[in-house]
């Protein structure tokens, strides 16, 4: 885990969302056997916004995902810009993607298309 646990970001007062991804679809789990474990990555980000305030990583191969969280909390990367970087494939850290793509999908209706620059 790295930044506020959920629990501590409620105490704190401070509102969150969640994104997170399961391990059992991600094929660096399933192609070492570890898809039934029941890892998972989990996202905190302020309500509102894409600033992440917290992270946590369970799985055998947790420590190849949580670097890539730790320094975006401490470069104030936000989630979006997480969701759009290029991922290797297979591996761990591609579940961190695929919970940062939660923040896109939930934002997908608003977000612009384009179609301002013909007015």
């Amino acid at each position: 885990m790295v930044g506020m646990s959920l629990a501590a970001a409620r105490a704190a007062g401070v509102e969150v969302e969640e994104y997170s991804s399961a391990l059992a679809g991600n094929d660096r789990a399933i192609l070492e056997g570890e898809d039934e474990e029941g890892g998972f990555v989990s996202i905190l980000c302020r309500r509102g916004g894409d600033e992440i305030v917290g992270a946590t990583v369970v799985g055998s191969r947790a420590g190849e995902a949580i670097n890539e969280l730790t320094l975006a909390i401490h470069a104030k990367v936000g989630l979006a810009a997480v969701a759009r970087s290029i991922h290797p494939y297979p591996t761990t850290g591609e579940a961190v993607m695929q919970a940062a793509l939660g923040f896109v999908r939930a934002r997908w209706a608003t977000m612009p298309n384009g179609d301002e620059r013909d007015s």
